[in-house]
């Protein structure tokens, strides 16, 4: 089978290869500037979850943890900016609230689309793909359904796929003082984290906790809070705003489809202390391999199928797209690939499709429709795709 796809890629004329190319390169073209127009659209939602106006109140010395979770009475955090990311996000994105909104949500933009660009070539470089993988890597990328709603939503996504880049660094305690920053976002920590103490012990710990307690104490020293209870406080409203129904293909949100145990006592804890159990025996499994990619890989992926994620997050396929791109000659190479199409184009595509039988008309932006069977049929295919990069390190 694999020699027969090899010998058919052969056969193709090259004039159509280079259609092709000029295709993807219009696509490409029309997916940015389409990104930009939401993105900077209030009408549209553009900057929906941006973290602008929780970082604004917090140097307005209003805590935004409490803030939202006694009802945002006067909608000073709008649109989905929900205050659900630990405390060292907003001395992050302090310098956007020195501007206007308009203004801090064009930044953004152009922001998470340097990031992106730098995530893209760090990688590229690392795995020694040639000028051509890369390029045709990146316009896949540009032209995929999660980055362009990442870049439109003004997620964090692009900053924490930057920051988990810091696993390829070789010095351990430098690497863990600077992969501790992605704990902002807590649905790529517990893994992480177990992977970490696995590898590195509690000295490990100590070094990626250092950002996370700096940012802790930062924010409640500055707003005069008690620590104890600000360190709770971004878990609160992770709860409190966290709607399963948008999540996409995790072991969490499967577990949560059992309506029926919502009368059984404390059954969020039992799910949450599953996920987590699970969590640890991925990150003992991933901890075994020793080159640093290969965990960054490993994890990205896990965190996907284990904890409740957005369209956007799926950004952090791109570490596994390029790697599959490097080993495209292998059958579990082009399985991989095709998998992260269907992630980032073909669920997108299915929407199109949907919205064009029911209304017989075809949009830029059509509702996505997620049922329980999707979040389960994609939820298996992020474990396929995470045990055919397993197979492809051990045969390496």
């Amino acid at each position: 089978m694999n020699e027969f796809l090899n010998d058919l890629f052969k056969k193709i004329d090259k004039k159509i290869l280079w259609f092709v190319f000029i295709i993807l390169v219009v696509i490409t073209l029309i997916s940015i500037v389409h990104s930009f127009r939401l993105a900077n659209s209030s009408s549209n939602g553009g900057g929906i979850d941006f973290q602008y106006s929780p970082s604004l109140l917090f140097f307005e010395n209003i805590n935004p943890y409490q803030y939202f979770l006694d009802g945002n009475k006067d909608n000073k955090i709008f649109y989905a900016q929900w205050p659900s990311y630990s405390h060292l996000m907003y001395i992050l994105i302090y310098p956007y609230t020195l501007f206007e909104w308009e203004t801090a949500r064009l930044l953004w933009y152009v922001s998470n689309l340097i990031l992106s660009i730098i995530s893209i070539l760090i990688i590229s470089k690392y795995l020694k793909l040639s000028v051509n993988e890369t390029l045709i890597g990146t316009l896949f990328f540009f032209c995929s359904s999660p980055f362009r709603n990442c870049l439109t939503t003004g997620n964090q996504t692009f900053l924490i796929l930057l920051i988990f880049l810091a696993l390829l660094i070789r010095n351990k305690d430098l690497k863990n003082t600077f992969i501790g920053a992605s704990f902002v976002k807590y649905n790529f920590s517990p893994i992480l984290v177990f992977h970490i103490f696995i590898r590195y012990g509690l000295r490990g710990l100590f070094f990626a906790s250092i950002s996370f307690i700096l940012g802790w104490f930062f924010f409640s020293f500055y707003l005069n809070e008690n620590i104890f209870i600000s360190l709770f406080q971004p878990i609160k409203v992770a709860f409190t705003g966290f709607h399963q129904e948008s999540s996409r293909a995790d072991i969490f949100t499967i577990l949560g489809f059992f309506k029926k145990l919502y009368d059984f006592n404390y059954f969020e804890i039992y799910r949450i202390l599953i996920v987590l159990i699970l969590s640890y025996i991925v990150a003992k499994d991933v901890s075994k391999f020793q080159n640093n990619f290969d965990i960054l890989n490993l994890i990205l992926l896990s965190s996907l199928f284990l904890f409740p994620h957005l369209m956007y997050d799926f950004i952090v396929l791109l570490p596994c797209f390029l790697y599959s791109i490097s080993v495209k000659n292998k059958i579990e190479g082009k399985i991989s690939l095709l998998i992260i199409f269907y992630f980032w184009i073909g669920i997108r595509l299915k929407d199109y499709f949907i919205y064009f039988m029911l209304n017989n008309n075809i949009v830029l932006s059509p509702i996505s429709h997620v049922t329980n069977y999707q979040v389960i049929f994609n939820c298996s295919l992020l474990i396929i795709l995470y045990h055919l990069n397993k197979k492809l390190i051990l045969n390496k």
